[in-house]
């Protein structure tokens, strides 16, 4: 009797071990579902949030811009004049930017060109910046320019 006490007991914690076993890696699988969705959860969250902030961004941002807008708009004269022709101009300039950087990029793209390098972009600028940086030596080459050395036909 005692031997089958054993044996029982035996079976009994073997059958024990084994469903703990199996809800271990139910539970398992069950974590790894849940930190899954907990995941995507923080994932949608968070862009929820910045979402937010953009939002709300923007009004501010717009907000600043219109109160500057309406501050230069109440001056009067010639000043206020010139500020809204100005400010007349700033759609059709960014129009025509926006449609004038997507015919180069199609010409790019067409003609398989590719930008200058830098060293090249430098090497073209620097006289100007230079020029800029000493405005007496760009009026001096201004002012011993003679036009009509370009305007005489060539071969005369």
């Amino acid at each position: 009797m005692s031997g089958t006490l054993a044996t029982r007991t035996a079976l009994r914690h073997t059958r024990h071990f084994l469903r703990r076993q199996h809800r271990q890696a139910s539970t398992t699988a069950e974590t790894a579902a849940k930190a899954k969705d907990t995941a995507s959860s923080t994932v949608s969250k968070a862009s929820e949030g910045l979402t937010r902030v953009t939002s709300s961004a923007g009004p501010a941002i717009s907000n600043a811009a219109s109160s500057a807008r309406n501050a230069l708009s109440r001056v009067g004269g010639r000043t206020g004049r010139l500020i809204s022709f100005v400010e007349s101009l700033i759609p059709p300039t960014i129009y025509y930017g926006r449609v004038g950087l997507e015919l180069a990029k199609l010409t790019f793209q067409g003609q398989k060109m590719s930008p200058p390098s830098i060293a090249q972009f430098q090497q073209y600028f620097q006289p100007v910046v230079n020029n800029l940086r000493s405005p007496k030596q760009l009026m001096s080459s201004i002012g011993s320019f003679d036009p009509t050395a370009y305007l005489t036909p060539f071969g005369t």
